[in-house]
């Protein structure tokens, strides 16, 4: 946690991660006029790469901090974009986020560090989101590392029930990881989501698909 304390905005010296903001303040999500566009959590990552590698730190190490200080912001998008985010959400970041208990710690140790002297209720948002991932994963350990979600329908399952095949058009990939997708953000809304439940998921995908809406709908087109 120290090293991720020393890392993680690093990378807002990077000129590549300067971004003028419409009010006139200065971002650190990247600069569009530069071909070498990064966010501060890249500059950042980059950087503590470096350091590893030149300390000789164990490939574990190194990736458990890089991780950390590339994510070290989603915890501050729960918090200042969301007054109050709902569960479907916060089963989303867990699911997104194995290491969700230590960027909150991070979080909320960087909230309360803004100014000279630390403000303590800073944290508390934080807190109180870190105490509702908790509930939405009791299995997890102390660390976090919540169980994987359950997995409702195979591949070959899915493109029975889409009913095309997954070649995909130029310039993308195949449509199973995408439908995939919908069904777990349905299982962040309902985890007791059953397999006939997922199984109408696809067929509505590929009913809209065939109307040319929704993600399938380049799929279908391709076809043509």
């Amino acid at each position: 946690m120290n090293f991720t304390g020393l890392f993680h905005d690093v990378g807002k010296l990077d000129p590549r991660s300067h971004k003028n903001k419409d009010d006139g303040t200065r971002g650190y999500s990247g600069d569009p006029a530069n071909p070498e566009e990064i966010t501060h959590q890249q500059a950042s990552q980059d950087r503590w790469h470096v350091f590893a590698d030149a300390l000789k730190l164990s490939e574990e190490e190194k990736s458990t901090i890089s991780e950390l200080v590339m994510n070290h912001m989603n915890p501050h998008a729960y918090v200042e974009d969301m007054e109050q985010p709902t569960d479907r959400q916060l089963r989303k970041y867990l699911r997104k986020n194995p290491s969700w208990v230590f960027q909150y710690i991070h979080a909320m140790a960087d909230s309360m560090s803004k100014d000279l002297e630390p403000d303590l209720t800073a944290a508390d948002p934080y807190r109180s989101n870190l105490e509702r991932l908790r509930s939405l994963a009791p299995t997890a350990n102390e660390y976090g590392n919540a169980p994987p979600v359950i997995e409702l329908l195979k591949g070959q399952e899915i493109i029975q029930l889409v009913g095309i095949s997954p070649r995909p058009p130029k310039g993308m990939t195949g449509y199973i990881e995408l439908v995939k997708e919908a069904i777990r953000e349905a299982q962040d809304q309902n985890p007791q989501l059953t397999q006939p439940e997922a199984a109408k998921i696809v067929q509505d995908l590929a009913i809209a698909g065939q109307t040319g809406q929704g993600i399938l709908a380049p799929y279908f087109q391709n076809m043509v």
